[in-house]
């Protein structure tokens, strides 16, 4: 491999030749407080280039679903290409480490008090666009978005990482997301009825993370404006409006469509039209 992560500090000279003197790497965030979480997201430079570090440690990941979320995530990322997702450089595995290098990035949920409404209406732009083209392009299901999935690159952009969890729309079962669960960031696991509609949720949730957790939103009233408008029109009309339009027919045909065949995903309405709203004009 061509590239060398610099791992300075702590005194002496390592393994990759950088000795005393230099910057050590800072653990940002790890994914989640529990000792469950998959990776933790360090900051260092290669080559003179600011790089972030995704790592994963096998003692945190001993679990089959744990190792098969992991190479997901990788094999995503490395072939999936997308301005607002998350930029692949190289991977790194070193014994019980496996290195993963991206663009340098933040989370989103350590910056919250320092944005501004602006920001937080274009980051949310950018995070709908990619969902737009993960359902559409790629016939993909995201099943992790939360704030833990979340970053901001140098530019102040949004970037979605997290495809530990990133299947196809039919992958994405009921007992899949059951079995998931304690990994995913999102803990919810939807009913029957909600199944492919997971991502739709959780960015409903996420609206409502964002207000509860980001200052310069208190007085927003756009973005208050968007998010009630997603959650009672848009939201609504996408997932419990069609099951109960439905509800005369036979409930083992409806969710056999329901699991196989979202609405949202089928139609040619989706996250796209979200753009639409006056919020993003």
């Amino acid at each position: 491999m061509g590239n060398q992560l610099l791992r300075e500090g702590g005194g002496g000279s390592g393994a990759d030749g950088h000795g005393e003197g230099d910057a050590a790497i800072v653990v940002v965030v790890p994914l989640a407080e529990d000792e469950g979480r998959l990776w933790s997201l360090l900051h260092s430079s290669s080559d003179g280039e600011q790089i972030a570090i995704f790592e994963y440690r096998r003692e945190n990941s001993t679990s089959a679903a744990a190792k098969r979320a992991i190479d997901n995530g990788l094999q995503r990322l490395k072939r999936l290409r997308h301005p607002s997702l998350l930029r692949f450089q190289w991977e790194q595995r070193d014994g019980a480490i496996l290195s993963v290098v991206t663009e340098r990035v933040t989370p989103l949920a350590s910056v919250l008090s320092d944005l501004e409404p602006s920001e937080v209406c274009l980051g949310l732009r950018d995070v709908i666009t990619c969902l737009a083209f993960l359902h559409k392009t790629c016939e993909l299901s995201h099943n992790n978005l939360s704030l833990d999935s979340l970053f901001v690159a140098a530019d102040h952009s949004w970037r979605l990482g997290g495809l530990e969890f990133a299947s196809s729309h039919d992958a994405a079962s009921l007992q899949f997301l059951e079995e998931t669960s304690s990994l995913r960031s999102s803990k919810e696991v939807p009913t029957k009825k909600d199944v492919g509609r997971v991502d739709i949720i959780a960015f409903a949730d996420l609206l409502d993370e964002l207000q509860e957790k980001c200052p310069a939103l208190e007085s927003d009233s756009a973005f208050k404006s968007y998010a009630s408008h997603y959650r009672n029109t848009w939201l609504r009309s996408a997932v419990r409006d069609y099951f109960d339009r439905n509800v005369r027919k036979s409930k083992q045909a409806v969710i056999c469509r329901l699991t196989r065949h979202p609405p949202f995903i089928q139609s040619t309405e989706g996250f796209a039209e979200q753009i639409q709203h006056p919020y993003f004009a």
